[in-house]
């Protein structure tokens, strides 16, 4: 996953047994009682699935992988700043609720709610997104959107807005998923082709892709 890094949950360098996710706004977000979206895709749904694809809540360090230490698929090199780093002896344990719901909602602010997959009517589509999105950074997986039912290069900016959000709702979300997915496995084709070493992860990479094919389907 890629992004900037974020401030130290609760404004503490220590977690605790209550372990709470603060949002880039300072606001506190527990995690639970997610409410369902306007069709049959919540957040909650499409973070069950992509975690299982991430391995769960698994505190773990592949060789080659840049992200370093791993814990739930979050990545220490790339968010270095979480409190969720402060007590390692607690990632290697069964998950209580509160790392459970910290890592929910460290999930829904930084990729669900910062590509505004709240706002794509169908399912199929915000399911893709997100699990790129957490699997290769949210500009990425808005940029391959783009690509996908955009056709003016110019927009292709891995921003997400208004015409952003109506391209991908105006797609067929059958024919949208196919074309997104083509995109994801060239984007991984690439990196290997930039860093050779690469080439380890791209069995697992488009495994994933087919994985996120299926849940599609």
């Amino acid at each position: 996953m890629q992004g900037p890094p974020m401030p130290p949950a609760g404004g503490s360098s220590q977690p605790s047994a209550g372990l709470v996710y603060t949002s880039k706004g300072g606001k506190q977000q527990k995690g639970r009682g997610l409410e369902k979206l306007r069709d049959n895709m919540s957040f909650e749904t499409a973070f069950e699935r992509t975690m299982r694809l991430e391995g769960g809540y698994l505190l773990h360090e592949v060789e080659g992988d840049a992200g370093g230490l791993t814990y739930a698929g979050i990545a220490k090199n790339r968010w270095p700043d979480l409190a969720l780093w402060d007590d390692r002896d607690r990632l290697t344990q069964e998950p209580d609720e509160d790392i459970v719901a910290y890592v929910q909602a460290f999930y829904r602010e930084n990729f669900w709610d910062a590509m505004r997959l709240d706002e794509i009517e169908h399912s199929e589509p915000a399911f893709v997104i997100y699990d790129f999105g957490v699997n290769a950074g949210t500009k990425n997986a808005i940029r391959a959107a783009q690509r996908a039912c955009m056709e003016d290069p110019r927009e292709h900016d891995g921003l997400v807005g208004p015409k952003t959000i109506e391209a991908v709702n105006a797609a067929d979300p059958v024919w949208f998923v196919g074309q997104f997915s083509v995109l994801r496995c060239a984007y991984y084709g690439e990196l290997v082709l930039k860093r050779p070493v690469n080439v380890k992860f791209l069995r697992g990479w488009l495994n994933r892709v087919e994985t996120c094919l299926r849940h599609a389907a």
